[in-house]
C-alpha cells in the first residue's frame, strides 16, 4: 500500500513566504516601470509642447515689421492696431493686478470679458507684420479706385485688415467689401477718405505692387480655469489675433512661466543689451533680436518628492514657494522643464 505525504505546515509557511516576496517584487517593479513611465510621457509632451509653441513665436517674430519691399506704411484704416509700425513691430507688456497692461499693448488689444484671466507679472509679446504670402494686383487706374488681385483665391475678405505696397510706399487699410478679386477701401472704415497714396500698380514690373493681410498677434499667459486631478489650476500660453474682440486661441498647455527680452541695439553699435518691456519705451524701433524663456509643468503630480529646483528663465532664476508670485514656481510634485531661446528679427537686421 503506498502511503501519500503532503506539505508540512512549516513548508506551507515557507511557500507563503517566498510567494508573497515574489508577489511584492514584482509589484515594486511594476508601480516603478509606471511610475518612470508616467515621468517620460510627461517630459515628452513637454518638449513637444514647447517646441511648437517656440517654433510658432519664431515664424511671427522673423517677420516683425515686414511690409513687403518697403519699411513705412500709411496708415489708413481707424481699426488699426497701430499708428506707427517701427514702434509697434515687435513690442512687450507686464500684465498688472486687475488685468492692466503696462506698457499699453497694442491698439483695440482686449481679451473678451468671462474668459480667461492673464497671469499677473506675465510678459505679454505683441507682434505686427505683413503676411509673407503676397498677391500681385492689376494697375489701378486711380488712387481711389478698387484694388483688382490677379488671384480669386486670397482668402481676404471683409473686415480684413491689408497692406498695399510697392517699393516706395505702403497703405494700411481695412477690406470695406471684398467681391472676387475686387477689394473695396471705403472711407468710412479709413479716415473718411478712400484714396490710396498712390495709384498701385502702375511702376515699372521691379516696383510692381503686392497685397497681403495684416497681423497683430499677442501672445500670453492665462489661467484656464480648469484644474487636473489634484485640484492645481492649469495655465495655457495663448495667442490673440486680429479681430481682438474674437476669442483667443489656447496654443498649448502647461506654461507655468513665459518670459520675454528685447535686445537692443543702438545705431551704429554692435553691441546688444537685453531687457524687459517696462525699459523700452521709446527705444521699439532698435529692437533686433527677442528671448523667449517658458518654464512648463507635468499636467499631474508624477514625482515622488516636491520639486524645490531652481530654473533659468531668461536670465531671471524662478525658484519654488508654497504660494508662488510672479516669476515663482509651486513647490509641489509637478515635473518640470524649461526652455530658452534667441530668435532674430530679420527686418531690424542691418
Amino acid at each position: 500500500m503506498q502511503c501519500h505525504r503532503g506539505f508540512t505546515l512549516v513548508e506551507i509557511m515557507i511557500a507563503l513566504v517566498l510567494g508573497t516576496v515574489l508577489i511584492a517584487g514584482l509589484i515594486s517593479v511594476f508601480v516603478n516601470n509606471r511610475k518612470t513611465a508616467q515621468i517620460t510621457e510627461a517630459r515628452i509632451e513637454m518638449q513637444q509642447a514647447a517646441q511648437f509653441a517656440i517654433d510658432e513665436i519664431a515664424r511671427d517674430a522673423r517677420m516683425a515689421g515686414f511690409l513687403g519691399c518697403t519699411r513705412s506704411v500709411n496708415i489708413m484704416a481707424d481699426a488699426a492696431p497701430t499708428t506707427d509700425i517701427s514702434a509697434t513691430a515687435i513690442s512687450g507688456s507686464i500684465v498688472q493686478a486687475g488685468g492692466g497692461f503696462d506698457p499699453a499693448p497694442p491698439l483695440g488689444f482686449q481679451i473678451p470679458a468671462n474668459t480667461i484671466t492673464p497671469v499677473v507679472g506675465s510678459h505679454v509679446l505683441s507682434i505686427q507684420f505683413g503676411s509673407q504670402q503676397t498677391f500681385q494686383i492689376n494697375p489701378m487706374t486711380a488712387p481711389d479706385a478698387p484694388i483688382v488681385l490677379q488671384s480669386n483665391n486670397s482668402g481676404l475678405q471683409k473686415g480684413d485688415l491689408a497692406v498695399i505696397s510697392n517699393c516706395q510706399i505702403a497703405d494700411l487699410f481695412e477690406i470695406s467689401d471684398a467681391l472676387g478679386a475686387s477689394l473695396q477701401h471705403d472711407g468710412a472704415v479709413n479716415g473718411g477718405s478712400d484714396t490710396l497714396s498712390a495709384t498701385y500698380g502702375t511702376a515699372a514690373i521691379n516696383n510692381q505692387a503686392q497685397v497681403m493681410q495684416f497681423h497683430s498677434n499677442v501672445y500670453f499667459l492665462a489661467d484656464t480655469g480648469r484644474t487636473n486631478a489634484s485640484g492645481d489650476a492649469i495655465q495655457s500660453l495663448y495667442i490673440q489675433t486680429l479681430p481682438f474682440d474674437s476669442q483667443p486661441l489656447e496654443l498649448i498647455e502647461g506654461v507655468e512661466v513665459f518670459r520675454v527680452r528685447f535686445g537692443l541695439r543702438e545705431e551704429g553699435s554692435n553691441d546688444i543689451e537685453f531687457t524687459t518691456a517696462d525699459q523700452i519705451a521709446g527705444r521699439e524701433s532698435e529692437i533686433v533680436s527677442i528671448q523667449i524663456g517658458v518654464l512648463m509643468q507635468s499636467h499631474d503630480l508624477v514625482l515622488d518628492e516636491i520639486d524645490n529646483n531652481s530654473y533659468e528663465i531668461t536670465g531671471l532664476q524662478i525658484n519654488p514657494a508654497a504660494n508662488p508670485a510672479a516669476n515663482e514656481h509651486a513647490a509641489d510634485r509637478r515635473l518640470r522643464m524649461s526652455f530658452n531661446t534667441t530668435i532674430n528679427i530679420r527686418n531690424r537686421r542691418e
